[in-house]
């Protein structure tokens, strides 16, 4: 899709639910329209938050770990916060700019203990060098997208907390981190 149309048209038709924050952002995108259609011109991507902690007072990680393990898998790696900045675990680092956008229950640990319980590796995926509570929201060009990634001692500070957290508490066989880095800078 980039090599036909170009950057500022895969960032406004991103087919990934991933980068759904972003993209909803994006005057005329299809995301956008779905999301005023189906919430409202006013609904903030924010909500969503409330509306996964409240789902997971159901959720059963030995269900997900049935048809995972059936098929023949041999590890399962898990997103502990994407490029929106939801924490997927109780962090003792809590977001200093979004109140309340982690989950209270440890789904992480849930999840790493049924994925162990059937003999296979564990693994988590970390957004560090993309968190849009951190800014640089909307991306609509490549050039954004490197000029996105949070370059706060701050932000250095909470990436490395994290990190440190999610090793000692989980001991991932592999923790996987997605576009770059945040370097130490000023600020």
């Amino acid at each position: 899709m980039v090599a036909k149309h170009g950057w500022e048209y895969w960032f406004a038709h991103n087919p990934y639910a991933e980068w759904y924050a972003n993209s909803m952002l994006l005057p005329g995108s299809p995301t956008q329209e779905h999301h005023r259609a189906r919430w409202g011109r006013l609904a903030r991507y924010e909500s969503f938050g409330r509306e996964l902690r409240k789902g997971l007072k159901d959720w059963d990680p030995a269900a997900w770990m049935d048809p995972i393990g059936a098929s023949g898998a041999r590890y399962v790696v898990f997103t502990a916060k994407h490029h929106d900045g939801f924490l997927l675990w109780p962090a003792r680092r809590r977001n200093p700019r979004r109140r309340a956008w982690q989950v209270s229950r440890d789904i992480v640990g849930e999840l790493a203990e049924e994925v162990r319980a059937r003999g296979m590796r564990f693994g988590l995926y970390y957004s560090g060098g993309l968190d849009w509570t951190f800014g640089g929201l909307p991306i609509r060009t490549h050039a954004d997208l490197v000029g996105a990634t949070p370059r706060s001692k701050g932000y250095a500070a909470y990436f490395d907390a994290h990190w440190r957290e999610l090793i000692a508490r989980y001991a991932p066989s592999i923790l996987w981190n997605d576009i770059g880095s945040p370097r130490r800078m000023t600020s």
